[in-house]
């Protein structure tokens, strides 16, 4: 998940510095988005995590949404909104919500290293054969 994080960072930051020129614009944008909707299955397949049910359920919404606009020519009335903004809006939420389950489970690994060591017996301790490995 680390590495879903630092591509998430690095992509966010493309999006963010091509937001001034439309063609770069339109490259990262769907770059983040399907790397977001590949990261938010696959997760949501291990942890079964309902905001990532949502959170693919909002994105095959908003792809109808943008498929209908451009069958209908609305792009250049709605298209900033979107195309952009929400899809923006999206990313961001999502990368929010990777970085909470990041910590969530950091805890929960750290936690369950410190019952580990917990565990340990006094007699485990001052085993001969042990001590002497």
């Amino acid at each position: 998940m680390n590495i879903d994080m630092i591509v998430q960072a690095l992509m966010i930051t493309l999006v963010v510095f091509s937001c001034f020129f439309l063609f770069p614009l339109i490259i990262t944008l769907p770059l983040l988005g399907a790397w977001q909707m590949i990261s938010a299955a696959v997760i949501f397949s291990q942890l079964k995590d309902d905001k990532r049910g949502f959170y693919l359920t909002a994105c095959i919404v908003m792809l109808f949404i943008m498929m209908l606009c451009i069958i209908l020519e609305l792009v250049f009335v709605v298209g900033g909104i979107f195309f952009i903004i929400i899809p923006t809006g999206m990313a961001i939420w999502y990368f929010r919500l990777t970085t909470q389950t990041q910590k969530e489970l950091d805890n929960k690994n750290e936690i369950d290293n410190k019952r580990k060591i917990t565990r340990i017996d006094s007699e485990d301790v001052l085993d001969d054969d042990l001590l002497w490995v």
